[in-house]
This record gives structure tokens, sequence and C-alpha cells, in this order.
């Protein structure tokens, strides 16, 4: 398994530490976690780093970046994984602010790939809204009417940031389908 997690000034509230701890502490093991600073400007590479040196993570679990100019989100997730992610993997985005929610989530996300066979995943989620209103929301399908009208922003989030598919999906796409015309 192979996680992707980018982000972009999020030395704030501890978001960084909560999402690493989130990460590092799984009781699914089998994983290599990529960790991008996509040029943060707000002390986040310092954050990264003494995390990474105070927890003492095996750099055999980890990959860090810091990216010197920022690139789009999609980008960074196709670089990762094409570039620190094995062909046969399946990849977990996790946004740099947001945190698995237990300690199971990577056995889960095994479990449905390795029983279910499944090309792609994704959760149900929690919103968090300071300083104590939580908010959840579960996937579903768009109404054919919202499909039709094309209403997709319109209506509540369907899906969570939480999202993975199989590696080998990235690994197919040809380059110049990346490139602007």
């Amino acid at each position: 398994m192979c996680i992707v997690s980018t982000g972009y000034n999020n030395n704030d509230k501890f978001r960084i530490e909560y999402s690493l701890n989130s990460i590092f502490t799984q009781n699914y093991t089998n994983y290599k976690a990529v960790i991008i600073n996509d040029a943060s400007t707000d002390g986040s590479d310092e954050v990264y780093r003494k995390y990474f040196e105070f927890y003492q993570i095996d750099k055999a679990h980890y990959t860090y970046i810091k990216n010197k100019e920022r690139i789009t989100s999609l980008e960074n997730l196709y670089l990762a994984t094409i570039n620190h992610c094995s062909k046969d993997s399946i990849v977990v985005t996790l946004d740099a602010d947001d945190e698995f929610n237990g300690r199971n989530v990577l056995k889960v996300f095994n479990w449905g790939y390795t029983t279910k066979k499944s090309g792609v995943l994704y959760s149900n989620y929690y919103f968090y809204q300071p300083p104590t209103k939580v908010k959840g929301g579960f996937t579903k399908e768009y109404s054919e009417n919202e499909k039709k009208n094309n209403l997709y922003r319109d209506v509540p989030m369907r899906f969570s940031q939480l999202r993975s598919f199989r590696a080998e999906i990235i690994f197919k796409i040809n380059t110049d389908d990346w490139k602007d015309d």
C-alpha cells in the first residue's frame, strides 16, 4: 500500500501532526507513505522534519518531498505514484490537513482490495467545525436529475477526501495526456 499525502501551508492547529500520527500509528504496517510539502511558506517543512526526527519514523516507511514551487494536486499524485509506488500497490490519498479515523483504516482498505477485488474505494467522511461541531457525510450516488443537469457542485458532498485506487491505473495513462495543448 502506498499513502500519498500532499499539503500546502498546513502548519495550523497541529494539523500536520494529527495527519502524520494517523498514518504512522496504523495497525497495518505493509505500507510506504509519500509525504509531499507543496512549497509551503508557513514553516510546515520544519514541522515535518521535527516530527520524523522526534518520533524516529523508520525511513523505510516514508519518503518526504519538499517541492521548490507549487504544482497541482493531481500532478503531485501522479508523480508520487509513478516515482514512489509500485505498479501493483494500492494508492491511498490523504490530504495533509486530514486524518485517518482510527487505527485500522489501512486494514479495511487492504481487505476491500484483496477480498472484494476492488479497483477504487472511497469512504464516508467527518467534517469538523470548531469548536465542537462534527458533521458526518455518507457516500451515495448522484441522482439521474443531478447527473443530467450537471448539478455536482450544487448538492451536498458525496465523497470524501479519502480515496484509493490501484496504482496500475495511473501507470496506464499516457504522459502526453497530462500536457496542455
